[in-house]
């Protein structure tokens, strides 16, 4: 009993599927220590500054360190026919799993880097560029990591690409929109109606941009959301970029009291016009400040002015300050803010006969 047992299984054993698996457990046994003696000693000998980007390429630089061992133990096996066709594409996408991977973690620490350098200058095409040739360069490298991967295995990779060639009409069709819109971010990048960070309004959306994609714009709304828009769609419509304005302009109407003398509201009206010149942030050619008109219940003062601001906030901070100012100045002068009011005339009974 024991004699067939041993036998058995001395023939399952010496069957070549099973010589593989024992062979491939062995050998990723050994891979896994050899990672885990590799990042131990890594971690001694490399500076806390460099030990990320070391981390990248440690688990495919070891696994392409000992392929050579691997196909070491499938040339010991002695396989054939369709085992040793099996074994040796197998080596074959492992070896191109190990180079895209290598690659796929450069452009990863190349467009790290870059980032860094286009953060450093002033221009903005640079800053939303980046990310899109990024997205394409990690498109191209995996595409032709999985062909190679493919052929190795047998298949052809020129007979499939001839036949999306065939059916390259129907998936025009079919990618007809996804096409306008790359176009569409294109011509985003190349004109450059807005950048990143921008305050932006196109058709019934207002928001800060957020991200330019290969497909669509990202735009941050007042309210907190975010609001996708295709790139086509934004190419083809009328765009207001608030962002870009040189100066943000106010605009207000100030109500003074009937009963100011019109010496006190000609000498508030100067002091405001001269405190509004005196602010640097303010565009001094465009500035007016003047009588404008008799409404119901206030002599009208307009104040028109431009500040010369960089985003809200400090648009905001500028217009309190003014506030302020006209608040002060209307108690100095003596040109009392009104109140909306009116004055009722009843009429006198009519005599009695």
């Amino acid at each position: 009993m024991n004699d067939i047992f041993t036998e058995i299984s001395f023939n399952f054993i010496s069957q070549p599927i099973t010589k593989i698996i024992m062979y491939l457990l062995i050998y990723f046994v050994v891979s896994f220590i050899m990672s885990s003696v590799l990042g131990r000693i890594l971690s001694w000998v490399t500076p806390t500054k460099w030990s990320l980007h070391i981390k990248r390429f440690k688990h495919p630089s070891l696994l392409l360190v000992l392929l050579p061992a691997l196909w070491l133990v499938f040339s010991k096996l002695s396989l054939e026919g369709q085992y040793l066709k099996i074994s040796t594409s197998i080596v074959k996408s492992i070896f191109y799993i190990c180079i895209f991977w290598v690659l796929y973690s450069a452009s990863n620490y190349l467009f790290s880097g870059f980032r860094i350098i286009t953060a450093k200058t002033q221009s903005k095409l640079d800053d939303q560029l980046l990310p899109v040739l990024e997205k394409i360069s990690r498109f191209l490298i995996l595409s032709l990591g999985l062909l190679l991967v493919l052929q190795s295995f047998g298949l052809d990779v020129f007979s499939l690409i001839a036949g999306l060639g065939l059916g390259g009409l129907a998936l025009a069709l079919a990618a007809k929109d996804t096409a306008s819109n790359f176009f569409g971010s294109l011509m985003i990048l190349l004109d450059q109606p807005f950048n990143i960070g921008d305050w932006i309004k196109t058709g019934d959306i207002e928001g800060t941009v957020e991200d330019i994609g290969l497909r669509s714009t990202r735009i941050r709304t007042f309210y907190n959301s975010l609001v996708v828009v295709p790139n086509s769609i934004i190419a083809m419509s009328t765009l207001d970029n608030l962002g870009q304005r040189e100066y943000r302009r106010f605009r207000h109407v100030i109500g003074l009291e009937y009963e100011t003398p019109a010496e006190n509201i000609q000498t508030f009206i100067q002091s405001l016009k001269e405190t509004i010149n005196n602010n640097p942030n303010t565009w001094d050619e465009k500035t007016e400040v003047t009588l404008n008109s008799l409404g119901d219940s206030s002599v009208e003062v307009l104040v028109y002015v431009f500040f010369s601001v960089e985003d809200w906030s400090q648009e905001l901070a500028e217009r309190q300050k003014l506030i302020f100012d006209i608040l002060e100045l209307s108690k100095t002068h003596k040109a009392p803010i009104a109140y909306p009011t009116q004055t009722l005339h009843l009429a006198k009974p009519l005599p009695t006969a």
